[in-house]
């Protein structure tokens, strides 16, 4: 897991670790200092940013109608200040995270269309295994209203796991679209693609 920490003042600092869960299993660790400069506005822009993005992640947990709206507030805020330094990759996280935490309130267009939209910012990367992950969570809500077009995205999905070589992936799509098959009563053509796992 990386840590960003910004010092305000230069000195001896000292990283302690520990888990939330009161019953976690003890477990060795190894940092390792990635990088030491001067920090730069973009940095701080960046760290305000992740900071806004991971209260956002905690409102999502709690998962209630309040904390919901709070947390797209959140990662709306975190989505403008990546903009605003021109970190895509971040607002690619930010746009799941929406669509994310209106799927889990059931708000299935509200999540497609920011699954959609990371989707896009995955393109404009270049990045197969983003492009990947969007039209699978593009796939997993759109089962609620076209199962057509659910299987038009779990297929370019899976493509996209097989052009990136993500075996694990590739078994899971492979199984969700065998899955689409058998519900269609296609039971041939589900077991054809069951039997590529």
């Amino acid at each position: 897991e990386p840590v960003y920490v910004i010092a305000e003042t230069t000195g001896i600092y000292r990283l302690e670790i520990g888990s939330l869960e009161k019953d976690a299993t003890p477990g060795k660790y190894e940092a390792k200092l990635v990088e030491l400069r001067s920090v730069t506005e973009r940095d701080k822009t960046w760290l305000a940013a992740r900071r806004v993005f991971e209260e956002g992640v905690i409102l999502t947990n709690q998962n209630t109608s309040e904390s919901s709206e709070a947390a797209i507030k959140k990662y709306e805020a975190a989505f403008s200040l990546y903009g605003a330094i021109g970190d895509r990759s971040e607002q690619h996280a930010a746009m799941i995270s929406m669509g994310i935490t209106y799927r889990l309130r059931r708000k299935w267009m509200q999540s497609f269309e920011h699954f959609e939209r990371a989707f896009q910012i995955a393109k404009e990367l270049g990045d197969d295994r983003r492009q990947a992950e969007s039209l699978e969570a593009m796939a997993d809500v759109q089962i609620t209203n076209d199962q057509g077009k659910a299987l038009q995205f779990g297929n370019e999905a899976l493509k996209k796991y097989q052009a990136i070589g993500d075996q694990k992936k590739q078994a899971f799509m492979l199984s969700w679209i065998a899955d689409i098959h058998y519900l269609w009563g296609e039971e041939e053509t589900a077991r054809d693609i069951s039997s590529q796992l």
